[in-house]
């Protein structure tokens, strides 16, 4: 009840202050209710978090993940690579999606997908030099291997001479890996098999063994990419691993026309998708061009014609939400919200409105906060529940009609409002600072009536300043 009047009275004193209209908010959604998780990335124990805590998914009596009759779940991708758990959340969520096609959706991250480009390169990998970005790890891996040290200055001709006589498929396997921003995989997938085999030796060979069968003819890997997509389009949300931007709306590799309608586009990616798996599992030289479209721009971090690889994000990390022209576009066709994973949000999932729309950022894998948030989408509306201890959460509530609204919107000393506290009215404001892969996170509580006295500057181009201090006491009970 505190947390329903803590909205309706901040939506009434923005638009007091910014003299702008509210679309009423009509009756709850009768669409699917759908459950949403992403960049599990290896985690099980925040996987299992999220399914004690579910409305969606469970246990059944045979201990297998089963679905609640009527719901939905989608995960955003990014199953592997850091945590202990990647062969389990596989097993599962492939079963999961074998077992009810229609209301489960697994869409495909970078994560998933580079897998076929790590054994791209192995094929016949000791016929061929190792390719000179991945020399770093190589070398280092070498060096930990036999306990030596390697020139620092030799050329990439020298190198491979060099490492010759050390050099076998399984050192460039780690290599790989670790060059793919996955320098623990190894490692974990040891401490995953040393649970699932307790009475085996599990050395080198054992793990490497291991991934090779991901990609057998029912290996697991092979399984997930097959049953993977990458979009799907529910009640007027997109979901997507990384963005939907300008550049790559209504692009299919191959294709010369762009696509205008989001369900033939999305429909379009997968078809593509679909191919270009099932030509890398008949030959792994074919399949490049999913391998070529998932991937970055060299020497960046984002790839904008990818919903694989783009960001709603600025070059400090800050979270942003597409230009008017593309939301224009998206919502002449129904769709009202995007929903993805890839660029990490800190702590806590993070939404961003604007006028009738909003983005759903949900990858916190990099979370101080070792809980899986409770992410709830019922047509236009969203609940977001995160727990910060047993007695509070930090929760995200929010309907697209609903257009002013504090959450995603910036206080004039550059935070952001990301979260209400469940248990008082005060709010939770993010500030994110960094440049590429590197950011910091800062995080602090205020009360409501602090950032009222502060003033908050709207994403989408209003603002709101001190006249809300006298609103502010009407909903506060006392004078200031």
């Amino acid at each position: 009840m505190r947390y329903n009047l803590f909205f309706t009275l901040f939506l009434f004193t923005l638009v007091s202050c910014s003299k702008f209209g509210i679309i009423s908010r009509g009756p709850a959604s009768s669409s699917s209710e759908i459950s949403v998780l992403g960049d599990l990335e290896g985690n099980i124990d925040r996987f299992n978090d999220f399914i004690q805590k579910s409305d969606a998914l469970f246990l059944n009596s045979s201990g297998e993940l089963d679905l609640v009759a009527g719901k939905r779940f989608v995960f955003l991708g990014d199953v592997m690579d850091r945590g202990p758990g990647s062969l389990r959340i596989m097993n599962d969520l492939v079963n999961l999606k074998e077992k009810y096609p229609e209301n489960v959706t697994l869409i495909l991250g970078n994560r998933d997908i580079n897998k076929l480009r790590i054994m791209s390169l192995m094929d016949g990998s000791l016929t061929r030099p190792v390719p000179e970005i991945v020399i770093p790890w190589h070398k280092k891996t070498i060096e930990e291997s036999f306990n030596i040290k390697i020139p620092d200055n030799l050329s990439a001709q020298e190198f491979q001479e060099f490492v010759k006589e050390y050099d076998n498929p399984l050192l460039r396997f780690k290599s790989f890996l670790a060059g793919m921003n996955a320098p623990l995989a190894f490692e974990f997938r040891r401490e995953e098999l040393e649970i699932l085999y307790p009475e085996k030796a599990i050395d080198d060979h054992f793990v490497f063994a291991s991934f090779l069968q991901d990609y057998d003819e029912s290996g697991i890997l092979r399984r997930y990419l097959k049953n993977g997509e990458l979009g799907k389009i529910i009640d007027g949300n997109i979901f997507v691993h990384g963005a939907v931007t300008n550049e790559n709306f209504g692009f299919i590799p191959g294709r010369a026309i762009r696509e205008t309608d989001p369900e033939k586009w999305i429909d379009g990616l997968n078809d593509f998708a679909r191919d270009e798996i099932d030509d890398w599992f008949s030959d792994s030289r074919k399949g490049q061009n999913l391998i070529d479209y998932h991937a970055p721009r060299p020497g960046s971090i984002k790839n904008l014609n990818s919903v694989v690889y783009a960001r709603f994000s600025d070059d400090a990390g800050n979270p942003i939400a597409p230009g008017r022209k593309l939301i224009q576009k998206l919502r002449r066709y129904g769709i009202y919200r995007v929903v993805v994973g890839h660029t990490p949000t800190g702590d806590y999932p993070i939404i961003v409105r604007k006028p009738n729309f909003e983005v759903l950022l949900t990858d916190s894998s990099f979370s101080s906060v070792n809980k899986a948030s409770k992410i709830t989408i019922k047509g236009k509306d969203v609940l977001v529940e995160t727990e910060i201890s047993k007695s509070r959460d930090l929760v995200i509530k929010s309907n697209v009609e609903e257009v002013m609204n504090p959450l995603g919107m910036k206080t004039s000393d550059g935070y952001r409002v990301i979260g209400k506290f469940s248990d008082s009215d005060n709010v939770m404001i993010l500030k994110v600072e960094g440049k590429g892969r590197r950011f910091s996170t800062k995080y602090v509580e205020e009360s409501a009536l602090n950032i009222a006295n502060k003033g908050l500057v709207e994403v989408f181009e209003q603002r709101v300043n001190s006249s809300c201090r006298q609103i502010m006491q009407g909903f506060l009970g006392r004078k200031l």
